[in-house]
Parts: structure tokens; sequence; C-alpha cells
């Protein structure tokens, strides 16, 4: 049986740490003073440092597929320079950066040839099973994991009374988007499948009802589970407290997981943890299969 993870214990004499991200039973921690990089391993309790990289990226994603070997991970950044963007992407096997070459704006907008700004928007992108997407205006840009390469896709036909949506998977790994519509208290559900033509494209899948209540923020989607922070009741002279709670979008469920005041809540991280090595079955060793 593996042992449980202690609480994590970072130097403080190196100045202000924060979680940059949360992955694959990684925790991405990154020294804003100092741009020092570290990946904690909430599995094993072990805290890694990282090398800068060399260019002035804005985002990182840290990765480690069940097909790499045990401790391994990829960091993914990316370096934007206005009507340009190109990954930077670190090996914890390596323990080298590589930077890969520059994509011009237009080649991934060619779809949209009205957008001649910024190559990314200021907001950072949402990773779903393999792909880092980025919302521009009507369309988002998609960033291939595997390959490296970028490209461009349509985003869902506009609802009356939308507002905020989150990007994530379901729970067999489709590439899912959910959409608040306040006016009438409910979400939509919408789904990248085939129809029945074949051809690959956005499809209302659901529209549910919350019942009374108000939505106060979609955080994640993650296998299915919508994630989202719920409006406390104001009352004077007190900091209320917000839950977050999880909804299953295949069952139409709603259950509570906790609450903190909404400043807490803003830095949190919701993920499924991964199932330690030492608890999974191994079907193809024989020795283990009959044991």
């Amino acid at each position: 049986m593996s042992k449980r993870p202690q609480p994590l214990s970072i130097p403080d004499d190196q100045g202000f740490w924060d979680i940059n991200d949360c992955r694959d039973g990684y925790l991405l921690l990154f020294n804003w003073q100092n741009r020092v990089l570290a990946a904690y391993s909430l599995l094993d309790g072990v805290l890694r440092q990282i090398p800068s990289p060399l260019e002035a990226v804005r985002e990182y994603y840290i990765l480690s597929s069940p097909g790499e070997r045990h401790g391994s991970f990829r960091l993914v950044c990316i370096h934007a320079d206005g009507l340009k963007v190109r990954p930077v992407v670190f090996s914890s096997n390596t323990g080298e950066w590589q930077v890969l070459p520059w994509t011009e704006a237009a080649t991934i907008n060619k779809d949209h040839p009205e957008d001649d700004k910024q190559c990314l928007p200021p907001t950072p992108g949402r990773l779903v099973n393999g792909r880092i997407y980025w919302t521009r205006y009507d369309y988002l840009i998609v960033l291939d994991i595997a390959t490296l390469q970028f490209s461009s896709m349509d985003l869902p036909p506009f609802m009356d009374g939308q507002k905020s949506f989150v990007l994530g998977e379901t729970h067999d790994e489709k590439l899912c988007m959910v959409c608040a519509i306040d006016a009438e208290l409910m979400v939509a559900v919408w789904v990248w499948r085939a129809d029945d033509d074949r051809v690959e494209r956005w499809m209302l899948d659901k529209k549910i009802e919350l019942g009374e209540i108000l939505v106060l923020k979609l955080v994640a989607i993650n296998h299915g589970f919508l994630h989202l922070h719920l409006m406390a009741i104001q009352q004077p002279n007190i900091v209320p407290l917000c839950s977050l709670f999880s909804f299953c979008l295949e069952k139409a469920e709603l259950k509570k997981i906790f609450a903190l005041y909404e400043y807490e809540l803003e830095r949190s991280y919701p993920y499924i943890m991964p199932w330690p090595s030492s608890l999974m079955c191994n079907k193809v060793n024989p020795r283990i299969e009959g044991a």
C-alpha cells in the first residue's frame, strides 16, 4: 500500500509560492519573485525543482501520461509575441527545454481573417484531453499537445441569455462545453461529436435546470462532472461562505463538496486524483493474474 503524502513543505526564504497547475497527480508551483518552478508529486510526496525557461512564457501545463515511466512528466508552456505564438516544452527525463518554431496568427486564424489582433486572448487556455483551447471571440484556438500544432475551431451557436461557459470532457471523454443561462436558471450542455452525416460539430446535448440556485461561477468540467461555486446569502458584517458543488451532467445530480470563503475558492483546483500504481491490477503479467 502506498504511503499517505505528507503536507507539502517548501522553502520560505525564496519568496511567495503559488499553485500554477494541478493535473495528473502533480502540483505545479511557481515562485513569482524569483521565477522558480517546482513540481510536487501528490502520490509520492516528492518535490522537484525545474529550471526556468529562457523565454518569457505566459502559461504552464504539467502533464504525466500513464505510458511514461514513474515520476516522469512534461511541462508545456506558451510563448506569445503579438501575431505569433510557439510552445516551449520541458521534459523531466532530459531536464532540458525545447523551443518550437513560431506559428503566425494568420496561419491559425485562416478561417477568421477579420481577427488580426493579438494571436492569443489575455485569458489562459483550458487543457482538455490532450489539447489546449483558448476562446477568441466566436471561435477557439487549439494546440494539440501530441503534435504541438495550432489550429482553430468554431464555438457553438450563441443562445439567448447565455453568459459564462467552461470547456471540459464528458464521462466518455468527448469534448464538451457548459454554458450558464441566467435568465432561465439552467445550463446548456454542448458536445463535440459526429452528426448523422458523420461530420463532427457542436451539438446541443441537453439543458439542465438548476432550480432556485444563484450560480456564482462555473469552475471546470472533469470527466462529466461540472464544478461550480454557489452564491452564499449576504449578511451584514459577516464574510459569507461560498460552497463548491459537483454536478453530474449525466445523472443531473448536485452534491456539495465543501464550503470556503470566496477568496479561498478562487485559489482551488478541483481535479480527479489518479489511482496509485500499487493499487492498479496488471492484467498482462501472468504471475499477477494468477495470484
